[in-house]
């Protein structure tokens, strides 16, 4: 018998001066034996672990910009920059590992 496995972390983190960031991590795994499932659920865990550190960085950083920008600077930046263009190299990295995006 096959399963999918899907494991998730959030976090709210105050950050001070009544600001927080949200991080948050979701990953699916399809196909999984349920013989396997104990482990496959161990790895996972370890591996959205480690997301979940790149995201509360991520999320950090980019709160940097936004107090270093002002919100409404860092919005109209961000609306302007070509969208697409940052979307189609991360997009792109994925189809050659042959995931379904």
């Amino acid at each position: 018998m096959k399963l999918d496995l899907t494991l998730g972390k959030s976090l709210t983190i105050n950050t001070g001066n009544y600001s927080s960031i949200k991080p948050e991590v979701s990953i699916t795994l399809n196909g999984i034996e349920l013989d396997n499932l104990e482990e496959s659920s161990y790895h996972l865990t370890q591996l959205i672990s480690v997301l979940m550190d790149v995201q509360i960085s991520e999320s950090k950083i980019k709160m940097g910009e936004i107090k270093e920008q002002g919100l409404s600077t860092f919005i109209e930046n961000f609306m302007e920059s070509d969208i697409a263009k940052k979307m189609e190299s991360p997009i792109n990295e994925l189809k050659k590992m042959d995931l379904s995006i």
